[in-house]
């Protein structure tokens, strides 16, 4: 699959065409944060990983019952097939025409608690915050919630932006069944998730699931699961990309760009850029190896078990170290 034509190229992945209703995903070694695209550094085997979770979490939850748009593993290990379908990139309308075969508008995000880092505590600020999102009570970093919430943004947008659930329904042309299908699917493929990790002793804190619509209706998962799409922790230390965002946090690029988002929300980074004079620098080599370590790993214990599972619990506790500066 060489020859393949190139439909998308993101800071995560690349998408190819096989023909008319298989796509590829290829699976690259560079990161975003942030917002900002494509990082300076690759991070070494972090695409074969991500590749080798997506196909191992989606054939688990396609054993579960749960439909999703997985064909198989790719001819590459950081790649794998997926069924095709439509991505419309000229507004809303068409969604209200209620369509098949057809992206689903949203990044549905679920949330079971607060960690560090969390884009909930800087949004949720007073009291009357936190109920009027829908919590019953203030809650702190650290902290899990009573039951699983659930956001939504556009993916329609250039810039994330949080919406109400009554603009979310509308924007994908939902009835009340397929809403409340929708949610429901998020908490329980949330749930199954947070199973799986929990076996080697990683938390999950919120995270972030694609939907679509198939050719006679029915709700479907697309896209990947991986580190990239979530929060976790181990042994009280985030994971993935989280570590990555908590390196530049303070830096003066991490400043400018805060504030471009602030002033030009709809071309913060050229304004960072250009008039700020601010890039991300690049990582210390260490980092970038130790990184490239734990997406191994953390790949590799995704439905282990026995007496490997406890040898590489071990060995992703000597990468964190390597990273944090001490013991887990």
């Amino acid at each position: 699959m060489t020859n393949l034509g190139l439909l998308h190229r993101g800071s995560v992945k690349d998408i190819y065409r096989i023909n008319a209703r298989e796509l590829l995903f290829r699976f690259s070694d560079r990161y975003s944060i942030f917002d900002w695209g494509e990082m300076p550094d690759a991070i070494p085997h972090k695409g074969h990983a991500l590749a080798s979770m997506g196909c191992k979490f989606l054939e688990y939850l396609e054993h579960r019952g749960f439909k999703t748009h997985y064909l198989g593993r790719g001819d590459e290990p950081n790649s794998m097939r997926v069924r095709s379908v439509t991505v419309p990139r000229d507004g809303v309308s068409v969604y209200q025409a209620r369509p098949t075969s057809i992206l689903i508008p949203l990044e549905v995000i679920f949330r079971l608690g607060a960690p560090k880092g969390s884009s909930l505590l800087r949004r949720l600020k007073t009291e009357a915050d936190w109920f009027a999102a829908g919590y019953d009570r203030v809650y702190k970093e650290g902290e899990f919630f009573k039951e699983v919430k659930i956001d939504f943004t556009t993916k329609l947008e250039r810039q994330d932006r949080v919406l109400s659930d009554g603009e979310a329904k509308s924007l994908a042309g939902m009835n009340g069944q397929e809403w409340e299908e929708l949610k429901d699917k998020t908490k329980k493929i949330a749930a199954e998730i947070k199973t799986i990790f929990a076996r080697f002793g990683a938390v999950l804190w919120d995270g972030k699931f694609e939907f679509a619509f198939d050719e006679e209706r029915k709700i479907i998962l697309v896209d990947s699961i991986g580190l990239d799409e979530m929060r976790l922790t181990f042994e009280g230390i985030p994971l993935s990309k989280e570590l990555l965002r908590q390196y530049y946090l303070g830096s003066p690029w991490y400043l400018a760009l805060s504030n471009a988002k602030e002033t030009h929300p709809s071309e913060f980074k050229e304004y960072c850029k250009n008039a700020l004079h601010a890039e991300p620098s690049p990582l210390p080599t260490g980092v970038v190896s130790a990184v490239s370590d734990l997406y191994g790993l953390v790949s590799s214990l995704i439905l282990c078990e026995g007496e490997k599972r406890y040898l590489l619990q071990e060995k992703l506790r000597s990468a964190l170290r390597a990273l944090t500066g001490g013991a887990p």
